[in-house]
């Protein structure tokens, strides 16, 4: 049978009921072209109290947690492409049966954006402590001296993101420093260097050949939604599987592979990469042809069990 498009808000309601049946908590869901997004917010609904009868069976104190990253991000994209209300914006409006729980994440300055309920509770994210700091510091590099920590300390902003980030290099205690004190002070333009200078690094080492799959397969991410099948990114990017599984080691943090799949690790890596890789496209970018011969989306959700009985 033909594939089925689904394309607009209609994909993040379809996509976001395809983790539950895989678990073997409710029925399947089959695309159809004549269904409406009222159509797939109903079966969202039904399915998701199978969802809750599942658990409830097998736990007295199970969770059903629906998590969105980078609701901002989702948004935006949707008021781009005109579609209202937003997948994110219709989730945090719903009613949610008693075991089930919704956590979206987004930018503090954005929040308004997906115009939340009163009803919704706001937790802000803090920035590492000096001794939070000092604990990840040394789990990488356990000579770091008071000072090092101060230094890191400062130099990040004490934001958790940018030190992952910069202790993912894979260089020396005296190199991660000496970039953070070259570099910028706003985090996001922080974190946009410290990936500037690994993909340069990996771009060094590479011959010419492999720097070409590099732009390719970076292409390719940049322009595909997560959370893509390693099997569409090296079919648009024009490589093996196995040479988009080397790219993301190779890259390190930036980039996290579950079973098949692949996506940026957060919304500021994933930013600089739509941002740097694929600002100039065109028509006749072969990687851009694949993606709008492919008509391939991805929405931002995934859906886990929260731990049951201890």
């Amino acid at each position: 049978m033909p594939a089925v498009p689904v394309t607009g808000t209609k994909t993040r309601w379809f996509r976001s009921q395809t983790n539950l049946p895989a678990k073997g908590l409710c029925d399947p869901l089959i695309p159809s072209a004549h269904a409406d997004r009222a159509d797939y917010v109903k079966a969202f609904r039904s399915r998701l109290q199978q969802a809750v009868y599942s658990i409830e069976a097998q736990s007295q104190t199970g969770l059903l947690c629906i998590v969105v990253d980078a609701a901002d991000n989702a948004e935006m994209i949707a008021c781009e492409l005109d579609e209202e209300p937003s997948f994110v914006r219709d989730l945090l409006h719903e009613s949610f049966p008693s075991r089930v729980r919704l956590v979206v994440l987004c930018r503090t300055e954005r929040q308004e954006l997906l115009d939340p309920p009163t009803s919704v509770s706001r937790v802000q994210l803090e920035p590492f402590t000096r001794g939070k700091t000092s604990a990840f510091l040394r789990s990488y590099y356990p000579t770091a001296s008071d000072g090092d920590i101060d230094e890191f300390h400062r130099l990040t902003s004490q934001n958790p993101r940018v030190q992952a980030t910069a202790l993912e290099q894979g260089v020396t205690l005296d190199s991660v420093l000496r970039e953070l004190a070259l570099g910028p002070t706003i985090v996001d333009d922080t974190i946009a260097q410290l990936l500037q200078n690994t993909v340069s690094r990996l771009k060094d080492r590479a011959t010419r050949v492999e720097k070409t799959q590099i732009q390719s397969m970076a292409t390719a991410l940049a322009t595909l939604r997560p959370f893509v099948p390693i099997a569409i990114v090296a079919s648009v990017a024009g490589v093996d599987d196995a040479a988009i599984r080397s790219f993301a080691a190779d890259l390190g943090r930036p980039l996290l592979v579950v079973a098949d799949a692949v996506q940026f690790r957060d919304e500021p890596t994933e930013t600089w990469f739509r941002k740097n890789v694929s600002r100039h496209r065109g028509s006749a970018d072969p990687v851009h042809r694949s993606v709008e011969t492919l008509g391939t989306f991805e929405c931002l959700c995934s859906v886990f069990i929260a731990p049951t009985d201890a």
